[in-house]
């Protein structure tokens, strides 16, 4: 399914995701947060409207859902 430098890609997302859990926020937006980081190379602020790669962020919840 994944290419060698994809499966990378997803390990440093996924390495990311685990450390940015928390309890209170839910799947989903942990895997937005940290595609936003892994993009612009922040968290998002609060109101941060900047774009995200929707098809990695889909790719990463599926991955992380399984």
């Amino acid at each position: 399914m994944f290419g060698k430098a994809c499966f990378w890609r997803f390990y440093s997302l996924k390495k990311a995701l685990r450390h940015s859990l928390h309890p209170a926020v839910t799947l989903e937006r942990n895997c937005w947060m940290v595609v936003h980081q892994h993009r612009h190379g922040m968290f998002p602020s609060e109101y941060d409207i900047r774009e995200i790669d929707e098809d990695l962020y889909l790719a990463l919840l599926a991955y992380c859902r399984n």
